[in-house]
């Protein structure tokens, strides 16, 4: 902008400027995968995260007792995904990251619900091809390809029927009939 007088005002931006210095905390921190002893987590990143690399520090605590504990001490991650060993089976954890550049160490991300390190259960997928033939006022016959999920670990199938036109369903069965 140039003033009476031979004076000139420069406006300019700074390159530096808006940097972040220390890393915000990682969002959305939750469980891939569970299993008996084991947790994967995994986050999304900070926003803004500023241009230095920056790592991950995960913690626990069981739920209930209120002590932290950092579970990768001494190799800290620099991928957005951790394997949480040696969990106590059947009891349940929260977990919080924190991300660390060389300009210092964020807040905790915010603290998950807790996690319970025990096996998947498993949901089956829903059966395919369904054909009803056979109709009478009062029955039909339904038939149906499985769910893809091992048979030894099914327990049956629950089939609903609605009027045609409806919203309304109601159960056909009140225990879980097997395929044949």
């Amino acid at each position: 902008i140039h003033l009476d007088g031979g004076r000139e005002i420069v406006i300019c931006q700074d390159d530096l400027e808006g940097e972040v210095k220390i890393p915000g905390p990682p969002t959305n921190v939750q469980a891939l995968e569970t299993s008996k002893t084991y947790v994967v987590l995994s986050w999304d990143p900070p926003v803004p995260r500023g241009r230095d690399p920056i790592v991950y520090y995960v913690e626990k605590t069981m739920v209930g007792s209120g002590s932290w504990q950092r579970v990768n001490s001494q190799i800290p991650m620099k991928s957005p995904r951790y394997a949480v060993f040696d969990l106590a089976e059947g009891k349940s954890y929260n977990f919080r990251v924190i991300s660390v550049n060389k300009h210092g160490v964020s807040e905790p991300s915010e603290v998950t619900p807790p996690i319970q390190a025990q096996e998947r259960v498993a949901v089956p997928s829903a059966p395919g091809h369904i054909q009803a033939s056979r109709n009478t006022r009062t029955s039909v016959v339904v038939q149906f390809d499985k769910s893809k999920v091992e048979e030894e670990e099914l327990m049956g199938y629950y089939i609903d029927s609605s009027v045609v036109g409806s919203n309304h369903w109601e159960t056909c069965n009140h225990k879980p009939i097997n395929y044949n």
